[in-house]
Parts: structure tokens; C-alpha cells; sequence
């Protein structure tokens, strides 16, 4: 395209990003340091009821990490098996 001799024209290119870290490691580090929460580890959930809200459209390889990653943390802090629910929301 002709474009007017007094206009200045970068090419402008995307910074390289490192690969994202594999799914079980995200997993491990946002539920070791969750944003705005205390870490499950300094929680006490016996007697709790727990209720998991997934978003449908996650990123499906992080998943299966995800799941077994936090039903550990939540039974090590003390919930029971019976006490958790787990909701895809799945937008349909």
C-alpha cells in the first residue's frame, strides 16, 4: 500500500516469550501461593464444606493436574471427601 512519504513506518514484532511452565507446576505454584488467599496449607477446613467452581473453558491439559493437585490440598487441610463439590461451569 502507498503510504504518504512523510509518515514514519516501524515494523513492529512481539517480544519472545519464554514456553509456558508445564501444567502440574503452574498447578503446584498458584496453590502454594494463591492470589489473595492463604495458601491451603494454613488452612483448617474441617467441617467445611468446599465447593470448587472450574471455568469450562480452562486449559484442558492443566485439568487432570488440577484436580488431583487440589483434592490433595484440600484433604490435607482437613476436608472431607464428602464435603466437596465440584462445579464445571461450562457456559452451555
Amino acid at each position: 500500500m502507498a503510504l504518504p512519504t512523510r509518515w514514519t513506518v516501524d515494523d513492529l514484532a512481539p517480544a519472545e516469550l519464554p514456553p509456558p511452565a508445564p501444567a502440574a507446576d503452574m498447578v503446584r505454584m498458584a496453590l502454594d501461593s494463591p492470589l489473595g488467599a492463604r495458601p491451603f496449607g494454613r488452612r483448617d477446613l474441617s467441617g467445611e464444606s468446599v465447593t470448587v467452581v472450574i471455568d469450562g473453558r480452562a486449559r484442558a491439559g492443566a485439568l487432570p493436574h488440577l484436580f488431583r493437585s487440589l483434592l490433595r490440598r484440600l484433604l490435607e487441610a482437613g476436608a472431607s471427601p464428602d464435603r466437596v463439590r465440584l462445579l464445571v461451569a461450562t457456559g452451555s
